[in-house]
């Protein structure tokens, strides 16, 4: 059986976690990556609106989405190009509730997803490192991170991680890495698509990918 997984990345437009803007997407196959898909979005219309803070980060402004996929079409996208597969994402709890949110904006049900976070592969296999954002870890692995703050370069980055986790921990598979660090793959609950989409919390810096 070939170990399969995917790397994902998403910049967002405000300060709410699912005025999801762009994301990125990198398939690894038996230690190889395989495939690629990045695309910017259209956020959901109740979180639509684009903050400079935000903009000052990514650079996406309003103009750069108005002829962008609206998130409905690009969550199908996401869940054809990972077709079942774990993903895998630095700080992955930011990644799974952009997820969770741009879908309770739109009325979608939130499919059960299962994920690893790079950030706590990255703290578990370097722990001498001062911080373990994605720049920093990325220098330790000898990978040159350009375009921080872009979906794809984040993704392809956040992958380069685990893969440098798998060699250096002689790991087979990323099921087998997250035993090995006692960080076994998590799960995110399935919801049906809601009622109402209420208000989605605010995220503060930490929100932001590191």
């Amino acid at each position: 059986m070939h170990d399969t997984w995917t790397a994902i990345d998403f910049e967002t437009a405000n300060r709410n976690q699912g005025s999801v803007c762009a994301v990125g997407l990198v398939r690894v196959t038996d230690g190889r990556i395989v495939d690629r898909y990045t695309t910017l979005v259209r956020p959901p219309a109740p979180v639509d609106h684009f903050e400079q803070d935000n903009i000052a980060v990514h650079g996406i402004t309003p103009e750069h989405v108005a002829d962008a996929p609206a998130w409905p079409q690009v969550h199908t996208t996401i869940l054809e190009f990972a077709a079942g597969s774990p993903f895998v994402a630095h700080n992955a709890v930011f990644d799974m509730g952009v997820i969770r949110a741009a879908c309770a904006h739109a009325g979608l049900p939130e499919p059960s997803l299962h994920y690893a976070c790079s950030l706590d592969i990255a703290r578990r296999t370097w722990p001498a490192l001062r911080n373990h954002r994605l720049p920093t870890v990325c220098r330790t692995i000898g990978y040159d991170l350009r375009r921080h703050h872009t979906a794809d370069a984040d993704a392809e980055a956040a992958a380069h991680v685990v893969l440098a986790a798998l060699r250096h921990h002689g790991a087979a598979t990323l099921v087998e890495l997250c035993q090995r660090l006692r960080r076994p793959l998590r799960r995110t609950p399935v919801r049906p698509a809601p009622q109402h989409c209420a208000p989605q919390p605010l995220w503060s810096e930490a929100g932001f990918s590191e």
